[in-house]
C-alpha cells in the first residue's frame, strides 16, 4: 500500500436540536459504504465534532439562566469579579453578558498582554479592542464596568468584595487554588465559597436548561441570547458506542470512535493557541487512544541506509523491537496522547467554516512505513 494516513471529511445533513445524531451518522455511513465512497477497515478512527452532539441533545443555556445564577449566588445588586477570561467574542462575550445582567457592578481583571491561549487585547485580524468590547457588553446590561489589568489574583479579590469567578480554562484549578491560599488564613468558609470557577456554573442537571461536567467552559455563542454548552460525557458515550457497535455489526471491522473539540495547535502568524475547549477529546471508545505514539524517527534510519539494496523495512522492524530500550531512536517524535493528536487532525480537517464535514474518517493512522 502506497497511501499513508488519510483524514477524510464526511459531509452530513444539517443536525438540529432533537435529531437522533447517532442514527443519522450511521445512515450516512451506510450510504457512503454502499456507494463505494468510503471503505471501513480495522483500526480506522471516526471523529465527531463536539458541537454536533451538543446541538442534537439541545444542550443550551440562556443569558437569563446565567443572570439568575449570579443573583442566587451573590444576591441582587452585587459586585462580581471576573478573573482572567479569554479574549473572545465567540467564547466569552455571552457569559459576560449573563454575569452583567445578574450583577450591579462587574470588575473584569485581564492579564497584561496576551490571554491564556495567546489572544491579544487588540485582535490582529478583526481589530476589536477587547477592553472596550467587554466594557460595552457590561454597560449595555446597565451594570457598572471596571476593567483592570493585573497578573496578581489578590487585586481582583479586593476590588470585587470577594465575589470571584475564575474564568481561565486550562489553569483554572491552579488560579483558584492560588486565590484560596492567599485568603484562607483570614477569611471564613462562607467567603471562600464565593470564589467559583466557570466549571461550577451549570455543571449539574437543571430544569429547562442544559448542563455539562465542565460547566460553562467550552461553550459557544449561539445567537444573541443563547450559548451552546460542551456535550456531557454521557451524550458522547451514547453516540460513540452506538456508532462503534453499528460499524462492527455491519462491516465486521473494529474501529475507534471519538468526539473532538478544539485541536491543540498554534496559529504561527498570530501566536494564538486554538484550544479554548476544556479538553480536546471528551470521549473515545476503548483505551488505545489514551496511549502515546512509540515509533522511531525515519529520517534517522534513512541516514543509516548505505545502498539501494538494503531493506529499510527490515531495518525499521528490527529497531522497533528495541525502541523501549533505546529512547534515542524516538528522539524528535511528538510525545502526546493519541487523542490530542487526532483531535488536532480532525479539527483542521473539518475546519470552522462551511465545509459541512463534522465527521472525519481517519485511515492508516497506526500503520508505519514497515507496514506498507
Amino acid at each position: 500500500m502506497s497511501l499513508g494516513t488519510q483524514a477524510i471529511g464526511l459531509r452530513m445533513p444539517i443536525i438540529k436540536s432533537g435529531d437522533n445524531v447517532k442514527n443519522i451518522i450511521c445512515d450516512e455511513l451506510k450510504k457512503m459504504i454502499l456507494s463505494n465512497e468510503i471503505r471501513i477497515d480495522n483500526d480506522d478512527i471516526i471523529g465527531i465534532t463536539e458541537s454536533l452532539i451538543a446541538r442534537a441533545y439541545n444542550n443550551y443555556v440562556t443569558v437569563d439562566d446565567i443572570a439568575n445564577f449570579i443573583k442566587v449566588k451573590y444576591g441582587n445588586n452585587a459586585t462580581v469579579g471576573v478573573l482572567w477570561p479569554i479574549y473572545s467574542r465567540n467564547r466569552f462575550s455571552m457569559i459576560l453578558r449573563g454575569i452583567a445582567r445578574g450583577a450591579k457592578r462587574v470588575v473584569v481583571q485581564l492579564r497584561h498582554g496576551k490571554d491564556e491561549v495567546g489572544n491579544d487585547i487588540i485582535n490582529p485580524w478583526t481589530g476589536v479592542n477587547i477592553i472596550e468590547y467587554y466594557r460595552k457588553i457590561i454597560t449595555d446590561e446597565c451594570a457598572t464596568a471596571v476593567i483592570m489589568q493585573s497578573d496578581h489574583v489578590f487585586d481582583l479579590y479586593k476590588a470585587a468584595s470577594g465575589n470571584i469567578i475564575v474564568s481561565t480554562i486550562h489553569s483554572r484549578n491552579d488560579d483558584a487554588r492560588e486565590m484560596y491560599n492567599l485568603i484562607a488564613w483570614n477569611d471564613s468558609a462562607e467567603s471562600l465559597s464565593k470564589i467559583i470557577k466557570l466549571t461550577e456554573i451549570f455543571n449539574k442537571p437543571g430544569e429547562n436548561r442544559g448542563w455539562c461536567e465542565y460547566g460553562l467552559l467550552g461553550s459557544n455563542k449561539c445567537g444573541d441570547e443563547r450559548l451552546k454548552l460542551f456535550p456531557t460525557k454521557e451524550m458522547c458515550e451514547e453516540v460513540c458506542e452506538h456508532i462503534r457497535y453499528w460499524v462492527e455489526d455491519t462491516t465486521k471491522k473494529k474501529i475507534h470512535v471519538m468526539v473532538y473539540g478544539d485541536g491543540c495547535f498554534k496559529d504561527p502568524s498570530a501566536g494564538i493557541w486554538e484550544f479554548a475547549d476544556p479538553v480536546s477529546c471528551p470521549y473515545h471508545t476503548g483505551d488505545l487512544l489514551d496511549k502515546s505514539p512509540n515509533e522511531i524517527k525515519i529520517k534517522y534510519i534513512a541516514d543509516e541506509v548505505t545502498n539501494d539494496s538494503e531493506n529499510i523495512k527490515t531495518l525499521i522492524e528490527e529497531k522497533n523491537k528495541h525502541i523501549d530500550m533505546n529512547p534515542m531512536l524516538a528522539q524528535g517524535t511528538t510525545p502526546r496522547k493519541y487523542y490530542d493528536l487526532l483531535a488536532s487532525l480532525c479539527d483542521l480537517t473539518s475546519g470552522s467554516g462551511d465545509k459541512g464535514t463534522p465527521v472525519i474518517l481517519i485511515k492508516n493512522y497506526f500503520k508505519n512505513f514497515a507496514d506498507a
